[in-house]
């Protein structure tokens, strides 16, 4: 149930929570917490052995060691998208495997926040593309709809997106 990870947990942990004001519900919640990544509390439910792994100079050459694994690509930020700091704890490894190829194709306009950010722009400068991994897999659910639709539909409105949204 929800508190099989919390029942798990050693009771120094536990006893931790109580004294120190952690959370319980940072443990094990995808993202790596300082004051949960001990041994004790499970290295935070899991959520830091990949943070952990890294090398520890990875440490020093960033500002803010939070944002490594933490589920957005610093891809902009000095230090983190680097093989020392693991491709930013794993976060950049798919942008990084379409980077080069929708450069490519984007040219000038690149913006990479718009990259896998959760919204497909589908008419925004070559995004929503092979190269560009359908805009880092925001527009997999766009492009399915589309097509299940007449194209002489689609190709006769401005906002597709628009069609059956209520």
């Amino acid at each position: 149930g929800d508190c099989a990870l919390v029942n798990s947990l050693n009771a120094d942990c536990l006893e931790n929570y109580e004294t120190e004001n952690i959370h319980i519900r940072l443990i094990g919640d995808g993202r790596c917490d300082d004051k949960t990544n001990t041994e004790v509390c499970g290295w935070d439910g899991g959520d830091c052995e990949a943070v952990n792994s890294l090398d520890p100079e990875c440490f020093e050459g960033v500002e803010d060691p939070d944002w490594i694994g933490d589920g957005i690509c610093d891809y902009y930020e000095d230090g983190y998208n680097t093989e020392i700091c693991g491709w930013d704890g794993g976060d950049c490894e798919v942008a990084n495997s379409l980077i080069p190829e929708c450069v490519k194709m984007i040219n000038d306009n690149w913006d990479y926040d718009k990259l896998g950010n959760g919204e497909c722009d589908y008419d925004d400068d070559g995004y929503n593309t092979e190269a560009c991994g359908w805009d880092g897999g925001d527009c997999l659910k766009y492009n399915d709809f589309v097509t299940s639709l007449d194209p002489i539909c689609v190709e006769s409105v401005d906002y597709p997106d628009q069609i059956g949204d209520g």
